[in-house]
């Protein structure tokens, strides 16, 4: 963690792919705070709009009220420890990808891309997927 005190910028979007990531993220999230204490550096936290749930064809904005499915209820934890960080003078940012937006598919689209195209430079992200997904 020394290289954490010593940078303009920490932006945490790791993932560990388990059943429930929440121990690791939170052991993650409590070390850089802890790290960070009384330096004003900026933490960015990358968390996920399906924290607010199925919302059918509602539209939310950072207001609304979280409902994430069950192992999601740790982002929510996460981000909360992120908010508070200002009372340890942390600059806490939250940021919300959404899964879905645009014509490629958004983020989901994008790793089936990566997991089906064979060829590196069929591997850029844009708009038109070689792989045929919409």
């Amino acid at each position: 963690m020394q290289g954490t005190r010593k940078a303009d910028v920490v932006i945490h979007v790791a993932y560990v792919r388990e059943p429930n990531f929440d121990p690791a993220d939170h052991t993650a999230v409590d070390a850089m705070l802890a790290t960070l204490e009384g330096s004003g550096a900026p933490i960015v936290y990358s968390s996920g709009t399906p924290v607010y749930g199925d919302t059918g064809n509602q539209v939310v904005d950072e207001t609304a009220p979280h409902n994430p499915p069950p192992f999601l209820i740790g982002r929510v934890e996460g981000e909360r420890k992120i908010a508070q960080a200002k009372e340890k003078d942390i600059r806490g940012i939250v940021i919300r990808p959404s899964l879905v937006y645009g014509r490629s598919g958004g983020s989901i689209a994008m790793l089936i891309e990566g997991l089906c195209c064979k060829k590196e430079e069929e591997k850029k992200l844009r708009m038109d997927s070689p792989c045929g997904l919409v």
